[in-house]
């Protein structure tokens, strides 16, 4: 009982409560109800269609919307978002032709390469290619095959966010996880990447690098290779966590990654995510997403989760200020919320020092340094967060 009481303290707008009832692919009577009674009600439409634009989360509220009430929605609403709904999966459909194209050329020249998030997310976890949003494409690829891969890109029109050469480009590689690239003939952004992590916190990523069950799975009658369900849950929560829930369409990949994939090993997920020291991180987003969006974890006692005090507190912190006008958004804060999801003293200094001064692709962009001075890097990193550019 105390868990639904907590559900209760969270106290939001109408509009926002309308946004997450829809942010999801699947809705019972209940919802739906829910969504209806919400709809008779005076809402400040502008509003929601800011938020949901803020959180990438337009696609979904159009689509249940439509479906559910679309005759009690101002029209001029209903179109603005039918309009973006069509625009989008049409993008969506350019990215997914395009990723193809790429994946095809480097099988025909050797490159391992590994899809994920973007349009592949979409359908693995959606369903349907349409309902989320993205702006890039991602793939990984083995660190080893990167000079490689980015002529190869080069030769296809594809430009590097900046050009790194020699030692120079070597030594990025060793410290960072992708490369950003850009075609300015479709205007398509192409993240690839040999680190599925990110910097955000420290451990031991071999796990991820080297993936001894990559599989090999038919999207859209085509044969691609993919991660594990478990690891990409983990790189998931990891990616979100790593971003501080900027945007609550995190969490909702969370949920339709787990509704779409009923027969994950929930033994052997906890196990690796303890192994990596990263079990605060996962039980943490489970928790935001059974809070926020009702997810139910088929094979798992959800009750194991809740006896998690500190994660219960911790999630429950995050929920409340993801929808805040203002949020705490200083250097203090985002550090002192990094430090309460890792379990260990050692990974909260580790990653304390990381944060202060490990140099991430905006001290690489913006300070093209020789080779000689790269340990400017650090002291560069610092300045900037000072100055807040986190």
């Amino acid at each position: 009982m105390k868990h639904k009481k907590e559900q209760q303290d969270f106290n939001i707008r109408k509009e926002d409560k309308l946004m997450l009832l829809c942010s999801r692919t699947r809705i019972n009577d209940e919802i739906k109800s829910q969504i209806i009674s919400l709809i008779q009600q005076e809402m400040d439409w502008d509003y929601l269609l800011q938020k949901s634009s803020e959180h990438k989360l337009t696609p979904l509220l159009y689509w249940q919307l439509n479906k559910v009430c679309h005759d009690s929605v101002p029209k001029d609403v209903m179109e603005h978002l039918k309009t973006f709904f069509l625009e989008n999966a049409q993008k969506n459909l350019l990215y997914m032709g395009e990723l193809f194209k790429i994946l095809d050329f480097f099988e025909s020249q050797g490159i391992t390469a590994i899809p994920y998030k973007g349009p592949i997310l979409a359908i693995q976890a959606y369903g349907n290619l349409a309902l989320r949003e993205f702006d890039d494409l991602d793939i990984f690829i083995y660190k080893k095959d990167f000079p490689k891969t980015k002529e190869l890109l080069i030769s296809k029109d594809y430009e590097p966010q900046f050009l790194l050469r020699n030692a120079h480009e070597k030594k990025y590689i060793e410290s960072q996880r992708e490369y950003k690239f850009i075609n300015h003939n479709n205007n398509i952004n192409l993240e690839i990447h040999w680190n599925f992590t990110g910097l955000s916190f420290n451990g031991d990523w071999d796990h991820f690098e080297n993936l001894e069950q990559i599989q090999s799975n038919k999207i859209q009658n085509k044969d691609l290779y993919s991660i594990p369900s478990e690891e990409m849950l983990l790189i998931l929560c990891l990616h979100a966590s790593g971003h501080l829930w900027q945007r609550i369409s995190w969490i909702c990949d969370i949920n339709e990654f787990i509704n779409s994939h009923q027969n994950m090993d929930w033994q052997y997920l906890m196990k690796t995510a303890d192994n990596l020291r990263v079990k605060r991180i996962l039980i943490t987003n489970l928790l935001l997403a059974v809070d926020i969006l009702d997810l139910e974890i088929p094979g798992y006692n959800i009750d194991n989760l809740e006896s998690d005090e500190f994660c219960k507190n911790l999630s429950f912190t995050i929920k409340n200020n993801l929808l805040k006008t203002k949020k705490s958004n200083g250097i203090y804060s985002k550090a002192v919320l990094r430090l309460k999801l890792r379990e260990y003293k050692t990974d909260k200094i580790k990653d304390l020092l990381r944060l202060m001064f490990k140099p991430t692709t905006n001290e690489w962009k913006t300070h093209i340094l020789p080779s000689y001075l790269y340990p400017l890097y650090y002291p560069l990193r610092s300045i900037n967060l000072l100055k807040n550019k986190y």
